[in-house]
């Protein structure tokens, strides 16, 4: 009778008011830049699938994950924003908010129906900057380490909880003649390899830069710039690269070419045993009428370096206003996020 701690009974989802006088005043449909996949490729399709028909299927531009941030910088230099409403990576937030790119939404959300205790405080705080808001996420993820729970099984390993693990783990069920491969991760050059190192860096209890220690969090926004320094030159770093160089041995032939897409289909097909995998690809993995996988996974933590500890990244998405977009139009780009943020259009997201 409940879902995610609500009524399971459909409620109605009635559009605000301005996008209602929007669509019958034949004004200019409101335009989306949005991440490809599968989240959002359902989100746009349950926004242009609903009786209202507020929205149609050309104003979405869907990209994966460099071309968006590019088409987003891309954006921000022109005199007029081609798109009401983008969605921005955690990690971009600071970058775009000090270049310009992105507007605050402050007095706004104060004004709305938008409640920051729906959020998890460290995910509401992602789209802040400097005491401002600027985005209002619209799904959060965590990067797992999934395993073929049978291929484990049939072999007698256990689930791998480090790094050496992994590479025996992957060693052991490795099987070129039936196109069969150890890990699936990221390692294509730029943003992939760089996001693989990091993580791996997190999981040896290090980062590249020489972050504070705190127990409590708090945001990038309150470090001192002056005061960051890379921390490249230590051993936790050399441990990954080393790390890094094993996992070739026991990848797929194109691993120096495999992005976050190309993880998820070489894991789902069946081609690789394991592979790192943000948590929100789990529906893909489950009920994908391609998936070679579903009902077979084990969802774990991501194994951990020497001295390190099993930690996974969290990650997702906000909605932001350009800073180039029309004064008159930035209402309704609020409100069109407002709704699709609202506990409603979140749960029919999800169901989709």
């Amino acid at each position: 009778d409940f879902y995610f701690g609500g009524s399971s009974l459909p409620r109605e989802m009635v559009p605000p008011i301005s996008l209602q006088k929007m669509r019958g005043a034949g004004e200019e449909m409101l335009r989306f830049l949005f991440r490809r996949d599968n989240y959002f490729e359902a989100l746009r399709n349950t926004a242009t699938d609903l009786r209202t028909n507020l929205f149609v299927g050309k104003g979405f531009n869907l990209l994966p994950l460099p071309e968006l941030y590019e088409e987003i910088v891309a954006n921000s230099r022109r005199e007029r924003s081609l798109y009401d409403v983008i969605c921005v990576n955690i990690p971009w937030v600071g970058g775009l908010v000090e270049s310009g790119a992105v507007q605050p939404i402050t007095e706004m959300v104060d004004d709305s129906s938008i409640t920051p205790f729906d959020f998890s405080p460290i995910v509401w705080n992602a789209g802040a900057w400097r005491d401002r808001q600027y985005g209002v996420p619209i799904y959060s993820t965590v990067e797992l380490f999934l395993a073929r729970r049978d291929l484990m099984e049939e072999a007698g390993i256990s689930h791998p909880r480090s790094f050496d693990q992994v590479i025996e783990a992957g060693r052991r069920l490795s099987d070129p003649a039936r196109d069969l491969h150890g890990v699936a991760w990221n390692a294509a050059p730029g943003m992939p390899v760089a996001n693989s190192f990091m993580v791996f860096l997190g999981c040896c209890n290090a980062s590249i830069l020489n972050l504070p220690r705190r127990r409590v969090h708090a945001g990038m926004d309150a470090l001192a710039p002056g005061e960051l320094l890379p921390t490249l030159e230590t051993p936790q770093a050399l441990e990954v690269l080393d790390y890094m160089h094993r996992l070739v041995e026991v990848s797929p032939p194109d691993i120096l070419s495999m992005d976050w897409d190309r993880r998820v289909e070489s894991f789902m097909s069946g081609q690789t045993a394991m592979a790192y995998c943000w948590s929100m690809h789990a529906a893909l993995m489950e009920y994908h009428v391609r998936s070679q996988v579903k009902r077979r996974i084990a969802y774990l933590e991501q194994p951990k370096g020497t001295a390190g500890l099993n930690a996974n990244p969290l990650g997702g998405f906000l909605l932001m206003i350009p800073a180039n977009l029309e004064p008159e139009r930035v209402p309704l780009a609020f409100d069109a996020i407002s709704w699709m943020t609202s506990p409603e259009a979140m749960k029919l997201h999800v169901t989709h």
